[in-house]
């Protein structure tokens, strides 16, 4: 019944887009699940003639082969033919692992070989970078967020640990709540971490003090000087990571904004006078920088078409550029 309603559902979208006029984008991910099954997924984004904002999951693929730039490019091939979709694609936006690249390669020339499609562009995932940047300059006060992330995972994992919490919480007459665990590919879920403890301090060291083996793992003076300037640093990180990452409108044209600002962020902070904060600034500049220029020439044209923006946030010597 499933496959026969999915079926059907497919029959009505291939009618549906072969009488769209507009162009169309994809996005594509690849996650592996608990049985290490690795899947993609491709979701189809446009905008009809009414000028309203659509996105259907086009379909959720099992991977059984090599996730090589090629192979990725022929499973997408297959499904967007499948849907006579190959001349209406204008972009992809996908991460910036290291395949992504020979995939974007190959599925732009699947697109002009096959379709005659020439205006086809690969989009970088401006939040992954964003997610980039920030661990790329985490490295550089990994000792704090390690014992951050140590503390938590040791809480978390200990039922003994969570009632002694519990009843602290409950002592000063507070709603309980548990200490987070940050997780690589969980973007902001380091800062959230760091956040999440900040929150909870006052409550920690009365449970350090009755658990000594904790001290160890439990950030000191110092740690906790470097972790709040981390928290004002990452914060606004965060605020644009939610800004880019909307699904209800287009977000293209405010990311030239969100980066601008971004840094001019990490130059103020440059003047800190903590030399761990100044390092990892300096790692977070130089990871924006390298992905900058590409960046600005997929969002240009989106910047200047929006009356919110045009060219509000360009220098003088850019707009000639622009």
């Amino acid at each position: 019944m499933i496959k026969n309603l999915y079926e059907k559902q497919c029959d009505i979208l291939k009618t549906y887009f072969n009488n769209l006029s507009s162009k169309v984008a994809l996005t594509t991910d690849i996650w592996t699940a608990c049985t290490n099954q690795a899947y993609m997924s491709i979701t189809l984004h446009w905008i009809d003639d009414n000028w309203q904002m659509h996105r259907i999951l086009l379909d959720l693929i099992p991977l059984h082969e090599r996730h090589t730039g090629t192979n990725l490019a022929n499973i997408i091939d297959t499904i967007i033919s499948d849907f006579n979709l190959g001349k209406k694609i204008m972009a992809i936006t996908t991460d910036n692992a290291y395949n992504m690249n020979a995939f974007g390669q190959k599925f732009a020339q699947l697109l002009s070989t096959k379709y005659n499609n020439t205006i086809f562009r690969r989009i970088r995932c401006a939040a992954h970078i964003l997610n980039l940047i920030v661990k790329d300059g985490l490295k550089e006060a990994k000792v704090p967020v390690k014992k951050i992330r140590e503390f938590s995972i040791t809480i978390r994992s200990s039922q003994c640990l969570l009632e002694d919490l519990k009843e602290i919480f409950k002592m000063k007459k507070r709603p309980f709540l548990v200490p987070e665990t940050d997780v690589s590919t969980h973007w902001n879920s380091t800062y959230l971490m760091i956040k999440k403890m900040h929150k909870i301090r006052d409550i920690t060291k009365i449970l350090i003090a009755s658990h000594k083996e904790l001290k160890d793992i439990y950030p000191n003076e110092e740690d906790w000087k470097e972790l709040n300037m981390l928290t004002i640093l990452l914060e606004p990180i965060f605020e644009a990571t939610c800004i880019i990452s909307a699904s209800s409108h287009p977000t293209l044209g405010d990311l030239r904004m969100v980066l601008v600002v971004i840094a001019d962020i990490l130059k103020e902070a440059q003047q800190e006078n903590n030399t761990i904060i100044k390092r990892v600034v300096d790692k977070m500049e130089k990871k924006l920088n390298k992905y900058w220029r590409e960046l600005k020439s997929a969002f240009h044209e989106a910047v200047i078409l929006d009356p919110n923006s045009k060219l509000a946030s360009f220098k003088d010597e850019e707009k000639c550029e622009a």
